[in-house]
């Protein structure tokens, strides 16, 4: 992944607790037109298995961040979701999306064993062609007849991919075949 003079001077850093109240404001923003998220978003911040990641420039400004949960109740063994991800409207298309989905999904690869994680899941609205576009290109492929609804009525679906060790050319090892229920 390289950096394009436009976020150059962004970091990808964990969110830290002073980052609460700013990735809660944010995220409450971005989500406005899937429904009210600033409850949901301060919980999930409190919880213990959820982690995350913000972009910032210079220390001083959030541009975005990720949400991942590996220890819910609601998640079945073996999973991790990604609760949220989301960048400012005037950094995105800059790649921040990207690079902040790649080092959680970094992250999650190498926490796969010792969390004995091997899937990771998200929902995002079918009709979000920019997010669809890049779960695509990170691996997530659509889960059969797994759809959602949002707050604001939209209907989502939900994505996978697998996590773990990979071989040199991306397959990932000890997996079974591929899954008849995710679409390609």
């Amino acid at each position: 992944m390289t950096d394009t003079a436009h976020h150059c001077d962004e970091r990808i850093r964990s969110i830290r607790p002073r980052d609460r109240s700013t990735v809660n404001r944010l995220g409450t923003s971005l989500f406005q037109p899937y429904g009210h998220y600033g409850s949901a978003l301060d919980v999930w911040l409190r919880q213990p298995g959820v982690k995350g990641y913000v972009s910032e420039i210079e220390g001083i400004r959030t541009t975005g961040f990720v949400l991942v949960a590996t220890r819910l109740a609601q998640l079945p063994a073996g999973h991790s979701y990604i609760l949220g991800i989301g960048v400012e409207a005037d950094r995105q298309g800059l790649g921040l999306g990207r690079r902040l989905l790649a080092t959680a999904i970094d992250d999650l690869e190498q926490e796969a064993l010792s969390l004995q994680l091997s899937r990771l899941q998200l929902n995002v609205a079918e009709d979000n062609e920019r997010a669809l576009r890049l779960f695509r290109s990170l691996g997530f492929c659509q889960v059969r007849g797994a759809t959602v609804a949002y707050g604001g009525g939209q209907r989502g679906i939900t994505m996978e991919r697998p996590l773990g060790p990979r071989e040199p050319h991306g397959h990932v090892l000890n997996q079974p075949g591929t899954d008849p229920d995710l679409l390609h």
